[in-house]
């Protein structure tokens, strides 16, 4: 009986382990017509590239299984260095796509820009 019970709850564990999308090392473009801002996402670092050729805004990022935390490191946009948000990722199509909800954010032009569309994945 105790065998059974580790062996489900080392399966159980596994799955949820393996089952949360990681945005690290991924690109990705909001599904519009004319996309314009990039989301590329390193280990730790996001950078927001623009499609106008602005210099990108760089912001240092975690992800807590369906929570993102971002945090402004550099850039000339309107927010604020050290301007902090929290989003709540919500995945579609097996974690090819995912749209962010406002949890809270010291930048309203921001979390305008992140919340407004789906983001999908673009391929390496």
């Amino acid at each position: 009986m105790k065998k059974n019970f580790i062996l489900t709850f080392t399966f159980l564990f596994s799955l949820t382990a393996f089952s949360q999308t990681s945005l690290s090392n991924s690109k990705w473009k909001p599904q519009t017509d004319a996309p314009r801002i990039l989301l590329d996402f390193k280990k730790d670092t996001l950078s927001i590239l623009f499609t106008s050729g602005r210099e990108p805004e760089v912001m240092a990022y975690s992800q807590h299984h369906d929570s993102l935390q971002i945090k402004k490191v550099s850039g000339t946009g309107a927010c604020a260095i050290g301007a902090e948000g929290w989003y709540h990722i919500e995945w579609f199509r097996n974690g090819e796509q995912f749209l962010l909800r406002n949890l809270t954010d010291d930048c309203n032009g921001r979390a305008a820009a992140f919340t407004v569309n789906r983001f999908e994945r673009m391929i390496k």
